[in-house]
């Protein structure tokens, strides 16, 4: 044979007669050895020994193959690489090894091919057998064995490569539709006998235990079979049978529904091992739809009974956490304005339940392994609905409607006054779903406003800040995200201003970061440029004093030495407007400080005006009286207190019209600074005769300091009497107003924009667009919707054909 090899490169004969040559060598000499090796196999017939002879002969004859392989290789590299002929004999080389399989198949497997299969597949259920638990069928539900310490069989493994070997040179079939021997003579006998087997089993299993020991078995049964499996068969060969799909067609797909309707059962009695183990078999023949409806139906049934029973903790407590204060107007019944307040202990319980509810999800869905978008969605919906309607936000919604006056409208007939208790019936609903949703950013609001103006003083002061910034991930499920964000701008500002003790930059710019993310983008950037305004005011005030200090003596005005700060607030993020009092007149000893700091602002900057606000700005003044050396501490609520107390530094007695005079302050403001300052009794009215004249005092009444001042506390707030002070008035306008203005904004542009896309709309598919579009800001409501479109139309926006909506170019 080596010499028909050695001409077949090196004689001048044709290539097909040295071909034929080497071929005809070969089948001789493997013809010869194939005879003796089935004498042999026929020899041990159908013994338990029989695979292993074939298999160690197969080995001996793969290793010849080998070596043949080897020959031509080597008389390949010493043939000319660059020769036109390369292909041939690399040809020739492929042909050669495929007649050595092929001599294999016809001249002895084919002989043995029913012993072959028998006895391959008596090997593997012995294996399967010897894999049975202990207590077989029954496997212990809280810590199953490991399907991976299975019996290893080499020579199955060793078997069925071979078959794969003779198909293709080891590569497997790579056609479904091919005859291959590993078909023939493995897969079809492997797939019935497979099925048959574990059809019986599982028979036996359902017999004798329930469903949830069923999952355990078929988790463990299926482990078993992937591990064996992968040791029988490479990778590349696993992926080109059935034998996975198989095996998910005995075990889960005729029990698919029961699985399904065991699942919620699973979680209701916290099972949630016997759940993540449905949830698995589910996944893997792609039927987790069966469900995800069951399972968003237990996380809302959770999250509402939970904040139920928070309802129940909360208001079984005190019954007086909410706080409602409405002004009314009693010839039409209509509120003017409208504010509630809800109680830190409230808000702080209500979101601590939400984000306790949240981790809780969380961390089922991890022992699930339920990573799917649809489950992670369902938790994120129910929260969503949960925290928009639930017993807590009823609560506090039917505590604020009780103070609501009766509305009675004028007698008329049945039939409208049918329709008019429809139409209210309606009107009614969408108010309370508005009240509910504003209600719940009004607790947000409240626990942020809370935490963060007291800082440091809560206890504990440790986890503050991951406190806030979990409680501050929840604003993602609100409907009203724009009445949060105006109450949360709103509340910001306030802190800032009054220089709250705890209030912290640091922690602010932290929470604002965190809201940012799930704030509708205006509102986003708002707060960012707040909060940028609070770090630049810093640097600016250390600037200024910088700056004064080098350049003393500036401050030669006056002999008091004045500590003065000023903050600069940018008019577009902050809400915050200028004060009725435009003719104000500030006292010397501070308009100097005020001139000083305009005039080194304008220097620094260029195109900005600075307009003030002293009904926003806070002082502190030391007084002395002739009774206590030791000097008090007044803390004036803002620039009005403030300049009023100054002015008896020249006279210590004055007239209210003196006070008018000397400040321009209306006739209102300067009454209730006096009665402040006589409640402390820092002032002593020294003709009281006709001292009112409806609510306010008499222009006449004169007013003098007490100089025997005595009080047992050092540090003494000034407050206005009969009027809310400056920054509590700014901040307690009506903010609902204010959000409706807003979002009467945001959906006429919205309208129009979509009007302008798509030039012609039915009222039905604008409101779906409209409330997908403004769905991360609001919930738009029908009135409010009917509202705009009349203007857009009144203003030559749009027109109206029946049902239909035109854009008007």
């Amino acid at each position: 044979m080596y010499t028909s090899i050695f001409n077949y490169y090196h004689s001048s004969a044709e290539p097909e007669q040295a071909e034929a040559s080497i071929r005809t060598s070969l089948t001789s000499l493997i013809s010869t050895h194939l005879s003796l090796v089935r004498g042999k196999l026929l020899n041990e017939g159908t013994s338990p020994t029989f695979l292993t002879t074939y298999l160690s002969e197969f080995d001996h004859y793969r290793e010849a193959t080998t070596q043949i392989n080897t020959v031509l290789t080597s008389f390949n590299l010493d043939y000319d690489p660059t020769s036109s002929d390369d292909d041939s004999y690399d040809t020739s080389n492929s042909k050669l090894i495929s007649l050595c399989k092929r001599l294999w198949v016809t001249q002895l497997l084919k002989h043995f091919m029913a012993l072959f299969t028998t006895s391959l597949l008596e090997r593997i259920l012995q294996n399967r057998n010897e894999d049975r638990t202990p207590n077989y069928p029954l496997i212990p539900l809280d810590a199953p064995p490991d399907p991976s310490t299975i019996t290893t069989d080499d020579e199955v493994t060793r078997a069925l490569r071979s078959l794969f070997y003779l198909d293709d040179e080891g590569k497997g079939p790579s056609d479904p539709n091919e005859d291959s021997l590993f078909r023939t003579l493995f897969e079809e006998h492997f797939l019935r006998e497979t099925h048959k087997y574990f059809e019986a089993e599982i028979s036996q299993v359902l017999t004798s235990s329930s469903i949830a020991a069923y999952l355990t078995w078929a988790e463990f049964r299926l482990g078993q079979e992937e591990h064996r499996c992968n040791l029988y068969l490479k990778p590349a060969y696993k992926e080109q049978t059935p034998f996975p799909r198989l095996w998910e067609e005995i075990f889960i797909v005729p029990y698919q529904v029961v699985i399904a309707d065991e699942f919620p059962k699973y979680l209701d009695d916290g099972s949630i091992g016997h759940a993540a183990r449905a949830r698995s078999l589910l996944k893997r023949i792609g039927k987790e739809n069966l469900i995800w409806s069951s399972f968003q139906k237990f996380v809302f049934d959770n999250v509402t009974s939970s904040l139920e029973r928070l309802s129940e903790t909360l208001f079984s407590k005190d019954d007086n956490n909410t706080k409602t204060s409405s002004t009314t107007d009693s010839s039409s019944g209509q509120k003017n304005e409208e504010n509630i307040t809800v109680s830190f202990e409230v808000a702080s319980g209500y979101i601590e339940e939400l984000v306790r509810l949240q981790q809780r999800f969380e961390s089922l869905l991890l022992k699930l392994g339920a990573q799917a978008p649809e489950f992670v969605s369902s938790v994120e919906k129910s929260l969503r609905e949960a925290a928009n309607s639930n017993a807590v936000l009823s609560k506090l919604v039917d505590r604020r409607e009780k103070s609501r006056p009766i509305r009675e409208g004028p007698a008329v007939d049945k039939y409208t006054a049918y329709q008019r208790q429809q139409q209210r019936k309606e009107q009614d609903e969408a108010d309370r779903a508005l009240e509910l949703g504003r209600t719940s950013a009004a607790i947000f609001s409240t626990y942020a406003d809370h935490l963060l103006a007291r800082g440091g003083q809560e206890k504990p002061a440790e986890g503050l800040e991951e406190r806030l910034v979990r409680g501050m991930r929840m604003v993602q499920f609100l409907q009203e995200k724009d009445a949060f964000a105006m109450s949360y701008a709103r509340s910001m500002a306030k802190r800032y201003v009054s220089e709250l003790s705890g209030h912290n930059q640091r922690l602010e710019a932290v929470v604002v970061q965190e809201m940012s993310k799930h704030l509708p983008k205006e509102h986003a950037t708002r707060l960012e440029r707040m909060c940028h305004d609070a770090f630049v005011n810093d640097q600016l005030r250390e600037e200024f004093r910088t700056d004064r200090v080098a350049t003393e003596p500036l401050v030669a005005y006056t002999p008091v030495p004045w500590d003065v700060q000023v903050r600069v607030m940018c008019s577009g993020s902050w809400p915050l407007k200028p004060g009725p009092e435009s003719q104000f007149v500030l006292p010397p000893e501070i308009s100097g400080a005020r001139e000083e700091f305009a005039k080194w602002y304008s220097g620094k900057f260029t195109g900005r005006k600075l307009t003030w606000l002293p009904q926003l700005s806070r002082s502190e003044l030391r007084f002395k009286s002739e009774k206590d050396p030791n000097p008090y501490l007044f803390h004036c609520s803002d620039d009005y207190m403030m300049t009023v107390v100054l002015l008896f530094n020249s006279s210590s007695s004055l007239s209210v019209d003196d006070l008018l005079s000397a400040t321009q302050l209306s006739h209102e403001v300067i009454s209730g600074i006096v009665r402040g300052l006589l409640k402390v009794g820092l002032l002593i009215l020294t003709s009281s005769r006709d001292a009112e004249d409806k609510g306010l005092l008499n222009k006449s009444c004169g007013l003098t300091i007490n100089d025997s001042f005595a009080n047992p506390r050092r540090r003494i707030p000034l407050r206005k009497e009969s009027v809310v002070s400056g920054i509590n008035r700014e901040m307690k306008k009506s903010l609902a107003q204010e959000i409706e203005n807003e979002q009467k904004m945001k959906l006429q542009a919205a309208i129009v924009r979509i009007m302008k896309r798509e030039k012609k709309m039915t009222n039905n598919e604008l409101m779906r667009t409209l409330i997908q579009e403004l769905k991360d800001s609001f919930v738009p409501r029908l009135p409010l919707v009917k509202k705009c479109i009349v203007y857009l139309i009144d203003h030559d926006y749009l027109e109206q054909a029946n049902d239909v909506y035109l854009y008007k170019n």
